[in-house]
Parts: structure tokens; C-alpha cells; sequence
């Protein structure tokens, strides 16, 4: 993750694996930064690319990445196209070369853009794409071509204007890898329609965009890399009116709360209670719609739906079934993303705790501070954790249970019709209780939380199952 601002603009950067197999590399490679020219021309340089036909093909993209930002930064061309075409050219010869020897790396998806004095320029090859963001529409800047860098017939290099393309105040480009737009194999649809991005894109910070982008693609279990540039001129509009929550408001809450420890910091250490922790954590509707009746300090929301953002502190109402996939702001933090729950219509549930990292600790100490904790209020909630060893800690009737462990893991909670339990689906689950041991479930088992008993511990029904698995989207069958 990366994010910068400068008076020409600002921009951010995100990436991820997406859902493929543990054994394959990383294999995209995402690059933005302020540079100047050998001529004196300071410009916003990005690039995104995307390696393939080989298992170290990302290397190869990073090579290509390198020696372009290491050719514009000496280039004494002003001709800011015709720099990054050359740049493409020579790294295609490169790899066109290396691969008739025998000693090839793959071939390469690139797209990279320049912006100089509210200026656009732009050179791109392949399936990575460039889109620009202005006054609620999202306007493609590239094609799709079938060669790439490396490949034995030259590619088609594509570049704008020599003159480049003149940006307004607030608009926004975004460059991305194929895995973002892609067609899910699954329904057919593309994992972010490119018709939606400006939707997640305007009124927010290029880093909010860059992840919100990012999180509705790995919602819909992207099955490919997926990596983002947001770059951003100033004076667009904020995002105004009733609407959904950004980050933004989280941010503030957590300013707020470091000015707060600042003030305290004395007594603290008089009393030697730890502050209180900063969360980064925050939701991101992926289907469904839910109303949210309270967020941090008792402010009121409303109604969030079309992916929109919700802050930990939040206590919401599910209107129909839904899927909320759990993200953070914290640069450092691990597996928060791989989590997610999906609600009943009808339920509540608080987000208590989504990201938590106390002030005090320092950086190898964070990893032993998180953990996600959530209180079921009514209805149906399941959680899912995708990989990691995030500690889940759901309340039911003042009953606290924990997914704990390593690797997937998935809870079902039940607060409805008098009925209070736990269905441990997948992994060890751990149920506290005032007296005692505490109990611990495996995969299988159910623990009513009325009495919260080993001896009562039972075997999860066929039917109950499969009702589980139905929430979810079928992510209990066997593959």
C-alpha cells in the first residue's frame, strides 16, 4: 500500500493476490511516484503491470517497471509519449530477445500514464487498462490488445495526444491489472464493472478508492492478482448529502482518539491502564442493504447499500440478507481482509472491534493485539475467516465465542425465537463461560449458549448445514 499528496495531486496505490493458489507468485507489479525529467519536468509517473507465461513473469514486470521510471527520470525528450512509447519499445525488444534465447521470463501487461500541468499522457500495451474518472462517469483511456511485451509478434503500443489530454480540476485516473474487471467464472459479470468504478471512486481519497476497488473485487473472490493506482487532481467535490460512510469518518474518530491519549498520557501511566485502542478496521457492504442506527459517538447514518463503507463502532440492521467483508486502513495489519460475515434480513449486530492497535505497542508487538470482535444482538450471523489466525470474538447473550486457530474458519450464531447458539462449521471455536473451562468446539458441533455446558454439546444436523451454506453462498461444500 502507498499513498502520497502533493499540491499536483494525489495518489495511492493497492494490491493484492486475489484468490489464487498459495503455490503461484505475485505477479503484478504497481509503481506511482513523483519524479523529474532529465529536462526539468516534474510529473506524476505511475505504472501498473502484469506479468505472465511464466512462473517468474512477475519479475519480469518489475524489471520493465524499473527501467521505465529509470529511462523517464533521464529522458530529455519533452514529447512525454513518444518517452514512455520508447521506454515500452525497448523493454519489448528486451524480453522479445531473451525469450528466442532461450532464457525468457514471460511476457508483460503494461499500462503507464504521466501528468504534467494538469496534462495527460499515457503508453499502454496488453490487458491492463487506464480509465478517467470525471463528473460521475468513467471513461476508458486504453484498449485491450492481444500481444504483450516479450511476445514474438511486436505488440500494438498505444499512446494519446503528443500534446496530451487536458484533465480538470477533481478528475481522477485509475489504472488497474485485468484481475479487477475480469469476468468472474462463476455468474459471468465482471468482478468491478468498469461502468461502476467512478461510483467508488468520486468523493473519496485515492487511498479510499484504491481499497474500496480492491475489497469489492476480493468480495466476489477474485480468482487473479489485482492491483489499482488512483491518482487524483485537486478541487473535486466531497461527497456530500445522507449518503454512505467513507473512511473518512473513521479517520477522524481516530484522530480524535490519539488526541485523547495524548492529553491522558500521564495519568495513564499513574494508573498504568493501557490507552485505549486506535481501530482501523471498517466494513464493506458487498450485497445487500442494512440500516445503520448508531456509529461512533451516537452519530446517526442511516441506510448503506451499493458497497458502501461502515465504521467499527457501528450497530446495524440487516433489511435483507447481506455480505459485509472486513477491511482496514492499517498499513501493517494481517488477515483482517480474508474475513467477512453475512447477516440474515432482520438481524442486529454491533461492530465492536474491527482492527484494534493499542498506541503502546510497538511493531512486532501489533500482531498480538488484534482481534475482531463483534456483538450479535438478534437474528442470524455467520462468520467466515478465509486464512490467518485472526482471533473472532462473537457476544451472544453475554456469551463471548472465539474462532481460533489457524486457516479457515467459520461460525454461525443464533440470537432468535429463545434460541441462543453457536454451530462451530469449520475450525476450533471456543466458548467462554463464567465457571469452568472454557469449552472448545470443533467443525460439527453445536454449544447452546442458555447454560453453555459440555454435556450438552450436539452434533449440527444435516439441515442446519446446509441453511448455513445457502447464507454463504455454497462456501461450506466441498469443491
Amino acid at each position: 500500500m502507498m499513498s502520497i499528496r502533493r499540491q499536483r495531486g494525489s495518489y495511492a496505490s493497492e494490491r493484492s493476490p486475489g484468490a489464487v493458489s498459495p503455490e503461484l507468485p505475485q505477479q503484478d507489479r504497481v509503481r506511482v511516484e513523483t519524479v523529474r525529467t532529465g529536462v526539468g519536468q516534474d510529473l506524476i509517473l505511475a505504472v501498473v503491470a502484469d506479468g505472465e507465461g511464466h512462473p517468474q513473469a512477475g519479475e519480469s514486470a518489475e524489471m520493465v517497471v524499473a527501467q521505465l521510471f529509470e529511462g523517464v527520470t533521464r529522458s530529455r525528450d519533452r514529447d512525454l509519449n513518444s518517452v514512455l512509447r520508447g521506454q515500452l519499445e525497448d523493454s519489448g525488444r528486451f524480453l522479445m530477445d531473451a525469450s528466442i534465447s532461450g532464457e525468457g521470463l514471460g511476457e508483460v501487461a503494461l499500462t503507464a500514464i504521466a501528468i504534467w500541468r494538469d496534462r495527460l499522457f499515457y503508453a499502454q500495451v496488453g490487458h491492463t487498462m487506464a480509465v478517467l474518472v470525471r463528473e460521475g462517469r468513467a471513461i476508458p483511456l486504453t484498449g485491450v490488445g492481444d500481444q504483450l511485451l516479450g511476445s514474438l509478434d511486436p505488440p500494438v503500443i498505444q499512446t494519446g495526444d503528443p500534446q496530451g489530454m487536458a484533465l480538470n480540476p477533481g478528475d481522477s485516473v485509475v489504472l488497474a491489472s485485468d484481475g479487477l474487471t475480469r469476468v468472474s467464472p462463476e455468474d459471468g459479470k465482471p468482478f468491478v464493472h468498469p461502468e461502476d468504478i467512478a461510483d467508488y471512486v468520486e468523493g473519496n481519497t485515492p487511498l479510499e478508492a484504491a481499497r474500496h476497488l480492491l475489497s469489492i473485487a476480493m468480495g466476489r473472490d477474485v480468482d487473479d492478482n489485482v492491483s489499482v493506482v488512483v491518482v487524483q487532481l485537486p478541487g473535486g467535490r466531497a461527497r456530500g448529502g445522507r449518503g454512505p460512510v467513507t473512511i473518512s469518518a473513521a479517520i477522524v474518530g481516530v484522530l480524535l482518539v490519539l488526541a485523547l491519549s495524548v492529553v491522558g498520557i500521564n495519568w495513564l501511566r499513574e494508573s498504568r491502564i493501557p490507552p485505549p485502542p486506535v481501530d482501523y478496521g471498517y466494513a464493506v457492504l458487498i450485497h445487500g442493504s442494512v440500516r445503520v442506527d448508531k456509529a461512533v459517538e451516537g452519530e446517526s447514518i442511516g441506510m448503506v447499500s451499493n458497497l458502501g463503507t461502515i465504521p467499527a463502532g457501528a450497530t446495524l440492521t440487516a433489511l435483507n440478507e447481506s455480505r459485509l467483508a472486513l477491511q482496514t486502513t492499517y498499513e501493517g495489519s494481517f488477515d483482517l481482509s480474508a474475513t467477512s460475515f453475512y447477516l440474515t434480513g432482520g438481524s442486529r449486530t454491533l461492530l465492536t472491534i474491527l482492527d484494534p492497535h493499542p498506541e503502546t505497542s510497538s511493531g512486532d508487538q501489533l500482531s498480538l493485539t488484534m482481534c475482531t470482535v463483534l456483538d450479535l444482538i438478534s437474528g442470524r450471523l455467520l462468520v467466515v475467516r478465509g486464512e490467518g489466525d485472526r482471533e473472532i470474538q462473537v457476544t451472544v447473550e453475554g456469551k463471548t465465542i472465539s474462532l481460533i486457530g489457524f486457516g479457515a474458519g467459520v461460525m454461525g450464531f443464533i440470537a432468535e425465537d429463545g434460541t441462543y447458539a453457536v454451530d462451530c462449521l469449520l475450525g476450533r471455536c471456543l466458548v467462554s463461560v463464567v465457571h469452568g473451562d472454557p469449552i472448545e468446539l470443533i467443525g460439527g458441533q453445536r454449544q447452546p449458549l442458555v447454560e453453555a455446558k459440555q454435556e450438552d454439546v450436539e452434533v449440527i444436523s444435516e439441515g442446519i448445514l446446509q441453511g448455513w451454506d445457502k447464507l454463504c453462498g455454497l462456501c461450506l461444500s466441498e469443491p
